[in-house]
């Protein structure tokens, strides 16, 4: 009697363990499924994600591409630019001030300019100032971002223009006068840097044209002046639009602001 009641309490233990794990089973049976499910969903909702974002794909990249081309059409326009017959540094200026995400398409459009009127070893000279130039941001944006917002990229132009004007016044003949014209081109690069870069900066799409401090106004226009120059070469039949826009502007400055602002854009 005793044995049978020990039998039938081992048979209700492994009825109870069994009874148990397939429990336990089901139940892990069932939150795979679940998981299963809910992963499907997840898939379902990241390739109707990515059929959207790619359907649409094309017109994001048009639309990422337009400023770069624009940077670059800038760039090729400021290399062609000259002062007095001779290549100015008006395209290291833009290049060392152009938004970051834009600085390739710039490089290569100022490059591209600079070859279109190859002049031997100054157009490489000025090809070499750009890419110096381009590291020198490449390696301020990776290592020293917060000297981006200061007055570092006039510095570096400032540096570069006047390095590269000096190696190639020492490989052609260093004089008086050479030293002299590569101080003064430093000096414009200098300058027309800061008018970019505060052009750059400046809100007018925020708050207007009209409500903008002096020194934004001063810079806006003469950063339209220089880019006017750009056209210096253009003629139609002998008539340049360039210089009739250039007197346009200094009436212009000088109806709105008198006669120095009118002499500042002349």
């Amino acid at each position: 009697m005793h044995s049978e009641n020990n039998i039938s309490n081992v048979q209700v233990l492994k009825i109870a363990l069994f009874l148990h794990f397939r429990n336990v089973l089901l139940s892990e049976k069932r939150n795979g499924r679940m998981k299963f499910v809910a992963e499907v969903k997840e898939a379902e909702k990241l390739e109707t994600y990515l059929d959207d974002k790619n359907g649409d794909g094309g017109a994001d990249r048009l639309r990422k591409a337009v400023p770069v081309i624009i940077a670059a059409i800038a760039g090729f326009c400021f290399s062609r630019a000259d002062i007095a017959s001779a290549m100015s540094p008006f395209s290291a200026a833009y290049l060392g001030v152009v938004p970051f995400e834009f600085c390739l398409g710039a490089l290569a459009g100022s490059v591209t300019g600079h070859f279109s009127s190859f002049s031997g070893l100054l157009t490489v000279r000025y090809i070499l100032c750009l890419c110096f130039i381009c590291l020198a941001r490449l390696l301020i944006h990776k290592r020293f971002p917060s000297l981006e917002k200061g007055r570092a990229e006039s510095v570096i132009v400032l540096i570069a223009v006047t390095l590269s004007g000096l190696i190639y016044r020492i490989l052609t003949g260093i004089s008086i006068s050479g030293v002299g014209l590569i101080l003064l081109e430093s000096g414009i690069s200098f300058c027309s840097s800061y008018f970019f870069s505060r052009s750059f900066r400046t809100p007018v799409a925020r708050i207007g044209i009209t409500r903008l401090s002096m020194a934004d106004k001063l810079s806006l226009g003469l950063s339209v002046c220089i880019f006017v120059m750009c056209f210096s070469e253009v003629t139609i039949e002998g008539f340049s639009p360039a210089r009739l826009l250039c007197c346009f502007l200094l009436c212009v400055a000088a109806y709105c602001k008198g006669v120095p602002a009118g002499s500042v854009a002349g």
